[in-house]
């Protein structure tokens, strides 16, 4: 997440593919990237597929769309559990000349679109290690004006296996 904050602040990508096993770090990189474009007037710049209204013609023409009052637009699929060769070759295409006045933001929680990750640029939401994990834990708690013993945070850390969702849920 550390890199994505920093790639964000040089430059914006056409398409993030935003990958891996906890829901909080795909949160943080949809909050991170929304407010690195500085998205305006969200009820028309933002467009949301997920399984129930996924079609990627559908994507593809909302990804077309010039923004209106802002700098750029806002794509976003999420939770697609199915996805068919013609689907991947169209986005595909697509990639290779996206929209400049749009971000695609693939939030791909079931690893459908592992074939486009090199024509994005890639955020890691696996499970983060132990030491990073507790430090965004205590700076998250700072922030709400706590504390945590070093030792309150492994056993946090250990009851949510690790994951930062989980571990958000409990504080």
């Amino acid at each position: 997440m550390k890199t994505l904050k920093t790639r964000l602040k040089s430059r914006i990508e056409p398409c993030y593919l935003v990958s891996g096993d906890d829901y909080y770090l795909f949160d943080k990189a949809l909050s991170m990237i929304t407010k690195a474009i500085d998205l305006q007037l969200e009820d028309f710049n933002k467009s949301v597929f997920d399984d129930d209204n996924f079609a990627m013609q559908t994507v593809l023409n909302a990804c077309e769309i010039l923004p209106m009052g802002s700098n750029k637009r806002l794509v976003i699929v999420k939770n697609i559990t199915k996805i068919n060769e013609n689907d991947k070759n169209l986005l595909e295409n697509y990639l290779k000349n996206p929209c400049k006045s749009t971000v695609l933001l693939i939030l791909d929680f079931n690893n459908k679109f592992t074939s486009i990750q090199k024509l994005c640029e890639f955020v890691d939401a696996k499970r983060m290690d132990k030491s990073l994990a507790r430090s965004i834990v205590v700076n998250d708690l700072a922030k709400r004006g706590k504390q945590i013993s070093a030792e309150a945070v492994e056993v946090l850390l250990d009851y949510c296996n690790g994951y930062l969702t989980n571990v958000m849920n409990e504080i």
